[in-house]
């Protein structure tokens, strides 16, 4: 089974004024568009080519890289195309700065407690972040790496 790069389904300026269109056609026609044939070709002719994403991923074998980035690339981006769906836009950003806020009082509280007080001083990255939102629960987490 080849992937493919799958319709957006909504026109690029559909999340504005939250993600501006050049944003989101740059996050589909380019980043999107460059994971998927490089995860067609890093399992073309292995034991992964003919599985689904999720598949992949589960058993994923975290020093193929080649595997790991564009598999992990492809896979986000096709959540990231549905959480953040035009039907959502009201109610996700008003969650999504909420947490952010709850997140970024939890990272000051921490740091202060590490390394004194000097909250001013706070520089931090936050890496690769994970938003998941429960469609019923309402429920949106931030989780870091690195």
């Amino acid at each position: 089974m080849a992937f493919e790069l799958p319709a957006l389904g909504y026109s690029y300026d559909a999340l504005e004024p939250h993600f501006d269109a050049r944003t989101m056609e740059i996050h589909h026609t380019k980043h999107h568009a460059a994971y998927t044939p490089n995860l067609n070709i890093a399992i073309a002719n292995t034991p992964l080519e003919g599985q689904g994403i999720e598949e992949i991923l589960k058993n994923l074998d975290m020093n193929n890289n080649p595997v790991r980035n564009n598999g992990g690339g492809y896979y986000n981006h096709n959540m990231f195309w549905q959480i953040l769906h035009p039907e959502n836009k009201g109610r996700l950003s008003d969650l999504f700065f909420r947490r952010l806020k709850m997140h970024m009082e939890v990272k000051r509280n921490i740091y202060g407690k590490v390394c004194g007080s000097g909250n001013d001083k706070i520089r931090f990255r936050l890496g690769m972040v994970m938003c998941s939102s429960g469609r019923k629960s309402g429920n949106m987490q931030f989780c870091q790496s690195g």
